[in-house]
């Protein structure tokens, strides 16, 4: 293999917005339909981020890789020019403090809380959509015991109605009668 081998670049456009991320999941109980409208298109969403969010920790995880091999084999090179041995324990440790290998540390540690923070958020719609479900359940719940409280007003109502036009097309037939 050669040492011309780099490590992926990395996007620097963020996944994540917070408050966005808020703002996608507050909702208001006087537009609950809207709501549940929005909930599947919301949760597709995010899932494409925190896909996305994976693949960029994967991508920062080989590249740390690539980059700790490389010192490897620079630390192996320069030992061995200077005729002196080294244990695999020393050279873990001089890679581990080696300015580049830290760096790319640095890099898996920011993807990999982004990721998390990804598939946090996907929970959250997960738990909006079990909330939205239960509101809905009590709002129907709801409108049941208010048509059960107007039912006998409700029938009266529509009798009143159905014998006012009977009144009124008798009255109209009578004069065309006439």
């Amino acid at each position: 293999m050669s040492d011309e081998t780099t490590a992926p670049s990395e996007p620097k456009k963020p996944l994540l917005d917070a408050e966005q991320l808020q703002k996608d999941l507050a909702f208001s109980d006087h537009d609950i339909s809207a709501a549940m409208m929005r909930q599947a298109s919301l949760f597709a969403h995010y899932a494409v981020i925190a896909a996305q969010a994976q693949k960029r920790y994967d991508t920062a995880k080989l590249a740390a890789d690539i980059v700790e091999s490389r010192v490897d084999k620079r630390l192996r090179d320069e030992y061995a020019q200077a005729g002196a041995k080294i244990t695999e324990a020393a050279l873990g440790k001089e890679i581990l403090r080696d300015r580049e290998y830290v760096e790319a540390q640095k890099k898996v540690n920011d993807a990999r809380m982004i990721a998390d923070l990804a598939k946090n958020a996907l929970e959250a719609f997960k738990q909006r959509k079990d909330m939205l479900v239960q509101i809905g359940v009590a709002l129907r719940e709801e409108a049941k015991g208010e048509l059960f409280l107007k039912g006998p007003a409700a029938r009266e109502e529509a009798q009143r109605d159905v014998t006012r036009d009977r009144a009124a097309r008798l009255v109209s037939e009578n004069r065309e009668a006439a």
